[in-house]
């Protein structure tokens, strides 16, 4: 299970529950010195996670998973709608997404992209177009995540890299880092915190320097903590 963070990575962010069933945890940041040291940045920012806590997910690492869960893992691995956000380590995307245009200014060194009604995530295993982000007047509610909500949870967004390159069908789709409806309400695989916190963070971050997110139980970041050199 050994695995290494990618070389060229400058920015971590760590996001740690009690248990695999947990629906909370915390999120702390990270830059990296000049010795290759991690350095804290501010202070952890409770955060929330899947209402059934976390599984396996495909990203960096894992990046082969059976379709059920593993006697090998010996823990849960993430599939489509089971509420579960998805555990390993995941590079984010290099674009922002939000409900104004003029919050461009805020995240200059973003790709902003203003959503709208017709911006959705699809979220249909039968789609060709599963677990990508389009634009498109003809998609109906069923099987997609539109991108403008009315209970604004994503008025500010940025995606996790889960099942994103060769994405499996059923294996979890539209992962992201959004607001959260309240201190302890789980979601539906994303990870969610207070609004002033995620606009703090996409300040913070900068794709250019290849941020990677981990979500681990406690038990499973300390098994692997030597191995993936983390802080």
């Amino acid at each position: 299970m050994a695995s290494d963070l990618p070389t060229g990575t400058k920015q971590l962010l760590t996001v740690i529950s009690p248990d695999w069933d947990s629906p909370s945890g915390e999120l702390r940041r990270f830059d990296k010195s000049s010795d290759g040291s991690w350095t804290q940045i501010g202070a952890p920012i409770p955060v929330s996670l899947g209402k059934a806590g976390l599984g396996w997910g495909r990203g960096i690492f894992p990046k082969d998973l059976p379709d059920q869960e593993s006697p090998k893992l010996n823990t849960p691995v993430k599939r489509e709608g089971d509420n579960k956000s998805p555990a390993g380590i995941f590079n984010l995307g290099d674009t922002l997404y939000g409900y104004s245009l003029t919050d461009k200014e805020l995240f200059p060194q973003w790709t902003y992209i203003q959503s709208s009604e017709h911006l959705h995530c699809i979220e249909d295993l039968n789609s060709p177009d599963y677990n990508r982000i389009l634009v498109s007047e003809a998609l109906t509610a069923k099987g997609v995540d539109s991108m403008k909500r009315t209970d604004n949870l994503y008025e500010l967004v940025i995606t996790v890299s889960h099942n994103v390159e060769n994405p499996k069908p059923g294996c979890g789709s539209c992962i992201f880092l959004h607001i959260w409806r309240g201190s302890g309400m789980g979601t539906a695989g994303c990870t969610a915190m207070a609004k002033e916190e995620l606009y703090s963070l996409a300040k913070w971050l900068d794709p250019h320097k290849n941020p990677v997110i981990v979500q681990l139980p406690k038990a499973e970041y300390v098994r692997l903590q030597p191995d993936w050199d983390l802080p």
